[in-house]
């Protein structure tokens, strides 16, 4: 495991002494702002130069960030000072402040799409097994989030699975982790990794799967030529079958509530919620462009052409409406608020805003030239967490309290 770097890095004593000085400045006026931008920490590499990492994989948690990326090639043993040769997949955690936690490597690179749930990364290897991992209390500072006891050799893995079918795109609850595949699903149990039933063409009645998802402890697959939703519970027994005017363009998930979204009979298109029940608890037309909903207990969002709206899961009822916005890129949210970049009827230029629950604007702020208003953005306990080709930075997500440094 490589060795954790200081937690205090040249440049953020630097931007801890420039806001200190803003303060001092200020004099008891100051209050830190929401927005406001609090530090900036570079991503090492933490391996050779020859070696290969690929593409990284971001997930958020509720308190850490994982970084998850599979290596080969050369890389350096910084507990030896020697050379290794690499083929595994890393993860690495950061918390809020930047700093980085903890790092986990696996047995072999990753296959398919890791998830993240209750504070645990599980994802299929090539060497035909599937992982969990998380850190280790002692070891991420109190940075994980939800430890049990290990049954493995290595500290970082909490339970390993064999599993000898297709790559797997997990989905994840605090109960379960779903692996996708071309050919159906299957659940393990995200406390010990034991399998808890397999769905395939056989056991289902549709000819193809297009999308599996799950929320809670309910797990939904849509597919067929005749379009068809699928509801099984935690014991794999079938609640739903239900039949769909089309194949859902997206699937996701707002606790046991299948969220869809569809093309109707007429052409409209439609944001559908059906239950565990199988009973259609709303409908709501919306514009097909853009990506799916982000929701957040049990509420969802969605920006589209300048207009966020706020939807209630449970009765696929609108909460509120705010137009004349400019999104850029994806919108993350809490159970407290809407986050977002781009620019709201108040501003001129893009940057950071909030929106409350009640659908009014928190507050705007505007952003440093790096970043700016790309690169894949997270809300993470109180920092909004934006990353850049090779550095992330920290914004506030509320106003601080009077002379607060940080």
């Amino acid at each position: 495991m490589s060795e954790n770097r200081s937690r205090w890095s040249r440049r953020r004593v630097l931007g801890t002494v420039a806001t200190g000085a803003s303060a001092l400045v200020a004099g008891c006026g100051y209050q830190p702002g929401g927005g406001e931008f609090v530090w900036e920490e570079s991503l090492p590499t933490g391996i050779h130069p020859s070696a290969d990492t690929g593409g990284s994989l971001w997930r958020s948690g509720r308190r850490l960030l994982y970084r998850i990326r599979n290596r080969s090639g050369q890389g350096i043993d910084f507990g030896s000072g020697g050379f290794v040769e690499l083929d595994d997949a890393q993860v690495t955690a950061y918390d809020s402040s930047g700093s980085r936690v903890w790092e986990g490597e696996t047995a072999s690179q990753y296959a398919g799409l890791p998830a993240v749930a209750d504070g645990r990364v599980v994802c299929s290897l090539e060497n035909e097994t599937v992982v969990a991992l998380e850190p280790d209390p002692d070891e991420a500072d109190g940075g994980a989030e939800s430890v049990t006891s290990r049954d493995s050799d290595d500290p970082d893995t909490v339970w390993t699975t064999e599993w000898d079918g297709p790559r797997l795109r997990f989905r994840a609850s605090p109960t379960l982790a779903v692996g996708v595949h071309q050919a159906g699903v299957v659940a393990f149990a995200l406390a010990d990794g034991k399998e808890l039933f397999s769905i395939d063409r056989e056991d289902a009645p549709i000819d193809d799967l297009d999308d599996g998802a799950v929320g809670a402890d309910h797990v939904w697959i849509v597919g067929g030529s005749d379009p068809t939703l699928l509801g099984y519970d935690a014991e794999g027994t079938r609640t739903v079958s239900r039949a769909l005017p089309s194949t859902p363009y997206w699937l996701e998930t707002a606790g046991s509530v299948a969220v869809l979204g569809i093309e109707t009979e007429s052409g409209e298109d439609e944001l559908w919620f059906v239950d565990a029940a199988g009973t259609q608890r709303g409908r709501l037309s919306i514009d097909r462009s853009g990506s799916s909903p982000t929701i957040v207990a049990n509420r969802a969002y969605r920006a589209i052409d300048g207009t966020i709206r706020a939807i209630d899961c449970s009765s696929g009822e609108r909460h509120w409406t705010l137009e004349g916005c400019e999104i850029r890129g994806d919108i993350v949210a809490d159970t407290d608020r809407l986050y977002a970049r781009g620019t709201t009827p108040e501003m001129d230029d893009c940057g950071l805003f909030a929106i409350d629950r009640d659908g009014t604007v928190a507050w705007t702020a505007s952003v440093p030239e790096e970043p700016g208003c790309s690169g894949d953005l997270f809300a993470l306990e109180d920092r909004l967490i934006a990353l850049g080709d090779e550095n992330m930075y920290g914004f506030r997500k509320t106003s601080g309290r009077r002379l607060t440094l940080l």
